[in-house]
């Protein structure tokens, strides 16, 4: 434990003095600087919070227009491509912060990436992803995707 003690920044008076004003429930003037203005204050933006969960981590990547898609639309579902490790109640609150609908259902498929050979004796991988079809109720739709 003397290796921690000698690590931690000592308490001055006037800390002290804020510690107990704190606890007291007073009010008290925090000056901004430079080095606190970079720094994240822990809130999260309302424009991200469609795009990112509560890690931060982005949930919907992208739409996939497909002809299958195409046709999923007459049946009021929409499909997006989404982060892998997102889940369904992500992706329905994503979905509703995005486009103000209300999925009413959310299936997920995942598309593991395939080995493939490129030149000779060199080899890749395709890259693996996270396909969510979203259903909504009837009359619902998403501007995007109108006319595709």
């Amino acid at each position: 434990m003397g290796i921690f003690s000698k690590l931690r920044k000592p308490v001055t008076p006037a800390d002290d003095k804020k510690s107990e004003q704190i606890k007291a429930g007073e009010k008290t003037q925090v000056s901004a600087t430079p080095a606190a203005e970079n720094k994240p204050s822990g809130k999260v933006n309302a424009g991200l919070l469609s795009l990112t969960n509560s890690k931060g981590q982005e949930i919907i990547l992208r739409p996939m227009i497909t002809e299958k898609s195409a046709h999923l639309h007459s049946l009021s579902q929409y499909v997006f491509e989404v982060a892998l490790r997102a889940n369904k109640v992500e992706i329905a609150k994503a979905i509703k912060a995005m486009y103000g609908v209300n999925p009413i259902k959310v299936n997920i498929s995942i598309t593991v990436g395939k080995t493939v050979q490129r030149n000779g004796r060199v080899r890749g991988n395709t890259s693996a992803y996270k396909k969510a079809i979203v259903t909504l109720k009837k009359g619902e739709s998403i501007k995007i995707y109108e006319g595709v």
